[in-house]
């Protein structure tokens, strides 16, 4: 099979183009209009500029980032992704056009790590500002990795404060303090729910927990052997907090359960 590229305008086999994106192909069988050749040299020749950038948008949002191939294909590239960046995102929800969006160069550099550790600098300094487009903090050499901003209450903290994920094998995105207080909020909201199908959902639990039994057991005890010490303090927290409370706890469980030790004896 041979196909004519738009470009050289030579006839070539088709394994000389390369096949379309996923985004923009139709079918498995749509190539490229230009060869390989033309297509690198193209790159090749296309201008390189190191830029930092900010985007400005009506409302005030503002978006910040970085650049090795110029202002102007960065812009279509986020009018491009319809959704797939947080830019595109509100670029999407806003229908905003080209013509809305206000680009302009923070800064040129001439080594593009330099220009990226400039990038997350500069978002880790506006990173509280709630008109911040940005909702991560790129991870670039030199980073602190044993403290991250939650997404959530733009706060930096430790990493002991975040969840991990063990499927993902990474850090949660919100702190625990965030997690727990969306949880609490869910299960307040709902409640009615929950009491209407209080059976329901315990059955469920229960099916759930025989059929991934040893699952279960082998993440808690591996978690807990990488958190020993962790989980010691917490415990220890927690009693010296609620001390009137678990007495009172272990008086009550006492008193209901005196005559079944009585009788087991």
């Amino acid at each position: 099979m041979k196909k004519t590229c738009s470009k050289c305008k030579i006839e070539k086999e088709i394994t000389e183009f390369y096949k379309k994106t996923a985004r923009n192909r139709k079918d498995t069988h749509e190539w490229r209009s230009r060869c390989k050749g033309c297509m690198r040299r193209a790159a090749h020749e296309r201008p390189k500029a190191n830029h930092l950038y900010k985007v400005e948008c009506p409302s005030g949002y503002y978006y910040i980032g970085s650049t090795i191939v110029g202002i102007e294909q960065r812009r279509r590239c986020h009018i491009r992704a319809k959704g797939s960046t947080t830019l595109s995102k509100h670029i999407k929800e806003n229908s905003l056009s080209q013509e809305d969006l206000k680009y302009s160069v923070v800064k040129e550099f001439q080594d593009p790590e330099e220009m990226r550790i400039a990038e997350r600098d500069l978002i880790r300094s506006c990173y509280a500002d709630p008109f911040l487009l940005n909702k991560r903090i790129p991870l670039r050499n030199g980073t602190d990795m044993s403290k991250r901003f939650c997404t959530k209450c733009k706060i930096e903290k430790p990493l002991e404060e975040f969840y991990y994920r063990r499927d993902k094998e990474s850090y949660d995105s919100p702190c625990k303090q965030c997690t727990n207080t969306r949880l609490r909020e869910y299960r307040e909201a709902n409640k009615e729910y929950y009491e209407a199908n209080k059976e329901e959902i315990a059955k469920r639990d229960k099916e759930y927990y025989e059929a991934n039994k040893e699952k279960i057991l082998k993440t808690k005890k591996e978690y807990y052997e990488a958190n020993k010490e962790e989980i010691a303090k917490q415990r220890r927290e927690y009693r010296e907090a609620n001390k009137e409370k678990i007495a009172k706890y272990a008086k009550e469980y006492y008193k209901a359960n005196k005559e079944k030790k009585l009788l087991d004896n």
